[in-house]
């Protein structure tokens, strides 16, 4: 049992690995060759899979993840526990599979927020168009960085509005007992 315990664990590492690391190279942006002014009109690309490795949402999957792996990888010893080596390979198969498809579905969904950001981005810069990094040969302005930057903005945003509702509600519920403090006299 140690030794199918220890190969389903080195299998759920590398798939987990394969999901941070190995799935998506990291490339270097090229250098944008028009300033922001002169976007109006332009024909732009990105660099998605660059984008998606900086983006905050992956770091949120890959915790989800290796909790889900975790767990699916006490439930399958559990489980796996007294049966036939073929029943203990199948069980297997079934939790990599569905880790597998989760971490499809995570990274599908990156992606489409991804996407939603682009084109928002592309609004506000006025731009003609955006291209993913891939399908240009030739041409174009390389807007990789600055779409990183405009997400990471947005998610800071987002992080201080948190903050500040949380400190509102805080003091709300501070407020509250010597209201009714008041009241009571």
């Amino acid at each position: 049992m140690k030794v199918f315990a220890s190969k389903s664990k080195s299998i759920l590492l590398v798939l987990i690995l394969a999901f941070t690391t190995g799935l998506f190279f990291l490339f270097n942006p090229t250098e944008r060759i028009a300033a922001e002014s002169d976007m109006a009109g332009r024909i732009a690309y990105v660099d998605l899979w660059v984008i998606f490795n900086y983006h905050p949402e992956k770091a949120k999957a890959e915790i989800e993840l290796k909790q889900l792996a975790g767990s699916m990888q006490a439930e399958l010893e559990e489980k796996a526990t007294g049966l036939p080596k073929n029943e203990q390979q199948e069980l297997l198969e079934q939790y990599q599979s569905r880790l597998t498809q989760r971490e499809r579905e995570l990274v599908q969904n990156i992606i489409e927020i991804i996407r939603k950001e682009i084109a928002e981005f592309a609004q506000e810069k006025e731009l003609k168009m955006v291209l993913d990094k891939n399908n240009v040969i030739y041409g174009g302005i390389d807007l990789t960085e600055e779409v990183i930057n405009y997400i990471e903005g947005k998610y800071k945003e987002a992080a201080l509005e948190d903050e500040e509702n949380t400190a509102r509600e805080q003091a709300d519920i501070v407020e509250v007992p010597a209201e009714q403090e008041n009241n009571e006299q």
